[in-house]
């Protein structure tokens, strides 16, 4: 079955730490924190193919996708 949804209104709420992460990486702003989003599913989404991201399952997806790539990176970009 195909999902059709908006993909301009999904919210992602980042915790305190993710935030915090991301805001002390230089040039973080919407189009650093977009290729850093990127970039975090670029590595995870080829390690979880058996995970389905739709609109009720992306924002825990990206969140997963975001912690295992700053716990993977932490000190590259700090």
């Amino acid at each position: 079955m195909s999902e059709s949804w908006d993909s301009h209104k999904v919210r992602i709420e980042l915790t305190g730490p993710e935030t915090y992460w991301l805001g002390k990486q230089s040039g973080f702003g919407s189009d650093g924190a977009v290729e850093i989003l990127t970039a975090a599913l670029e590595e995870w989404l080829p390690r979880n193919t058996n995970r389905c991201v739709t609109q009720e399952t992306v924002t825990v997806i990206v969140r997963e996708a975001l912690d295992e790539f700053i716990a993977r990176h932490k000190a590259e970009f700090l």
